[in-house]
Formats: C-alpha cells, structure tokens, sequence
C-alpha cells in the first residue's frame, strides 16, 4: 500500500544503495552498500513479497568492504556481482554467499553501466582506486540460464 512503511524504523538516512532482483516466485530483491549517515556501508537488505506482505531483511555487514558507490551486475543463473574500490565481489543467489573475484575492472567510484539488447552490459566511465579516470570500458555478459 501506498505510504506504508517497510522494516525497522533507523534514524539515519541510508542512501545509493545499489538493488538487483534475486528471484521472481516470489519475487525478492538484495539492495548493498551506499551510504548509512553519510558514511560508505558494506550492509545490505533483503526485500521479500510474500503472500502481498513485504518482509525486509537487514544483512548487517554482508560485503567484506564498505561500498558508497557500488553497481551491480545480474547473472540469473547463479548470482548477483558488485562492483566498486576496484574490487568485484559475487553474491550467490540462493545462500548469499559472498566471494571476492580477481577484479576485471579497477573502478573505484563513479561511471555507470548501460544495458545492451544482448543482455550484456557496458560498465563505462569512472575513476580508479587512486582517483584516475577510467580509459576503457568493459562488458559483463551473464551466464546463460540452464
């Protein structure tokens, strides 16, 4: 319902989370990082429609690292994939497990990502760890679902 809060009441702003869908049926979604009173979190938040009942699931700490500007990346056959301070980081879809990936780009903060019709994605734009700016740009293309 419209103006129906969901979760606990914080009295902190948590700002540019990054969210991807998890599943469909039922529909969920997995939201990280951004910014918990001004400050880079790794913390992120499960949101589940069950039964047309939200249930909202803090996950304190889930990324090994705080992320203020993170993107995610969907591959909807295993996993959810964040990026950001040069690190990449895989989410399995089913437990949550995380996992640290030997980065493919050293986008620290900043750029964007912009969908293409083949289900890849280009990830362009950006500044590294040390505050460059990015010259390439790079393409996720997810698994294919079984």
């Amino acid at each position: 319902d419209a103006g129906v809060a969901a979760g606990p009441a914080v009295t902190t702003p948590w700002t540019a989370l990054a969210c991807a869908a998890l599943a469909d049926d039922p529909p969920q979604a997995l939201c990280v990082g951004g910014l918990r009173g001004g400050s880079a979190t790794g913390d992120a938040l499960r949101l589940d429609l069950q039964s047309g009942a939200l249930q909202l699931t803090e996950l304190p700490d889930l990324l090994p690292l705080p992320l203020s500007e993170p993107l995610l990346f969907t591959d909807d056959a295993a996993a959810v994939y964040v990026q950001g301070e040069g690190r990449w980081l895989r989410i399995d879809r089913d437990d949550l497990a995380v996992t640290e990936l030997a980065p493919p780009v050293s986008r620290a903060t900043g750029g964007g990502t912009a969908p293409l019709p083949s289900g890849a994605t280009l990830l362009v734009g950006g500044l590294d760890p040390d505050g460059e700016p990015l010259d390439r740009f790079y393409a996720f293309a997810p698994a294919v679902a079984p």
